[in-house]
């Protein structure tokens, strides 16, 4: 009878903790004591699990099961901080001055998913940034912004997403139609 022994490869690298908290580990994300945001820290993972080790010591700071979907997070409860980052602080206000409207829908974002939205949040700063010079685009952005608002969608950020897909479709028809 033949037995089946699993081969586990470690893998590891220095990683920067974001502003959420959490290192990004083959696009899944595990946070990291609180202390280190803006830090390098070193990370070894395998196929089951993903160890977070101190900087300066080595020393294991948290060992997370390994995420398989892509985009998701996990987090320890005892990294959850019932206080807001500075930095977080920071992205919200720049989204209050984007606009009324999507400043209430980071802010709605950050309420809702924690320091999980943050990644999100800047995602739609993002948006506004690359295509801020198109004031017809901030306008249908602040426009969806206050619709998700008032509709209570489930996830707000697909919907600018979805928007900002269309509005960038949009102008490729425009330019095509210029030529």
């Amino acid at each position: 009878m033949r037995t089946s022994i699993r081969e586990t490869r470690t893998r590891g690298s220095k990683r920067k903790c974001g502003l959420d908290g959490c290192v990004e580990v083959e696009a899944a994300y595990y946070s990291v004591p609180p202390g280190f945001i803006g830090q390098e820290v070193p990370v070894q993972w395998d196929d089951l699990y993903v160890r977070i080790l101190h900087p300066a010591t080595g020393q294991l700071l948290r060992e997370h099961l390994h995420q398989q979907q892509r985009g998701r997070h996990r987090v320890a409860p005892e990294d959850r901080s019932p206080k807001t980052p500075p930095g977080v602080l920071e992205l919200l206000a720049r989204a209050r001055r984007a606009g009324t409207h999507i400043g209430t829908l980071c802010e709605a974002m950050h309420a809702r998913y924690g320091a999980e939205a943050v990644r999100r949040i800047q995602g739609v700063l993002g948006f506004l940034k690359k295509y801020g010079s198109m004031l017809h685009f901030i306008r249908r952005m602040e426009q969806e912004a206050q619709v998700s608002e008032n509709k209570q969608y489930k996830d707000y950020y697909s919907q600018v997403k979805k928007l900002s897909k269309l509005l960038v479709d949009e102008e490729k028809l425009q330019i095509e139609l210029k030529k």
